[in-house]
């Protein structure tokens, strides 16, 4: 790297090393990104599931509610394996 240019150390030395931690970061994060979303879904009744969350709650229907806490928790879960996964495969190709 001695004769590289910074655009060329930026590339091969300064993206390598931070890619495991920003992955953290982000594996970290989607959880509370998926709770933020149906959180937004429930106080802009919009559709998704946090607006159906509140349809059920309000019409009394408890196995609707139920479903979409599931379905909620279940796609928290997966997305955050398949990002510690991804997790697990940079962080022994570049640390």
């Amino acid at each position: 790297m001695l004769g590289a240019r910074r655009w060329q150390r930026f590339i091969r030395l300064a993206v390598p090393a931070a890619l495991p931690r920003t992955l953290v970061s982000l594996r970290l994060s989607i959880v509370g990104a998926v709770a933020g979303a149906m959180l937004a879904q429930w106080v802009m009744g919009t559709n998704g599931l946090g607006y159906r969350l509140i349809v059920a709650q309000a019409s009394f229907r408890t196995a609707e509610a139920w479903a979409c806490s599931v379905v909620s928790i279940a796609l928290s879960v997966v997305l955050y394996s398949l990002m510690s996964a991804l997790c697990r495969l940079t962080s022994e190709r570049f640390e």
